[in-house]
């Protein structure tokens, strides 16, 4: 199958009030990087969601990377459980990100096939951590 595993991970510069996104695109046999992404989050109408602006914007992003590469599987891998609680809907979307989060990666899975893996945040997973340092760097944590 043509997967691509990706790390993911959101961060907030509370003294900035900036908010950051990374992703870490894994080759899921070589386990080599293959891309990477780091973006600031510019929206005001998401930027109040802090941190989870940027963990959520994160798998829209590590989807729509895998969709426009021709990939047919996206292993997600995250350490925030709204990422999946969300789409399983172990949590009710109360505001209109959440809400339209789910309905995007709902729709995606009529073309692609999605996983979520859960880690444990800061426990050492290397490649957790690099997203994580994506994601501070690109909101301008150091």
């Amino acid at each position: 199958m043509n997967e691509i595993i990706a790390y993911v991970d959101g961060s907030y510069n509370s003294k900035e009030e900036r908010v950051g996104m990374g992703v870490v695109f894994i080759h899921p046999e070589t386990k080599n990087v293959i891309h990477e992404v780091k973006e600031e989050i510019f929206d005001q109408g998401i930027k109040s969601m802090r941190n989870v602006a940027g963990e959520l914007s994160a798998v829209i992003k590590a989807i729509s990377w895998a969709m426009e590469n021709g990939y047919k599987k996206v292993s997600i891998f995250y350490d925030y459980a709204g990422i999946e609680k969300w789409i399983t809907g172990e949590w009710k979307c109360k505001t209109l990100f959440t809400i339209s989060y789910k309905r995007f990666v709902e729709k995606c899975k009529e073309d692609i096939a999605i996983e979520f893996h859960k880690v444990k945040a800061h426990s050492g997973d290397l490649l957790n951590e690099y997203a994580n340092i994506l994601a501070s760097n690109a909101c301008g944590n150091s």
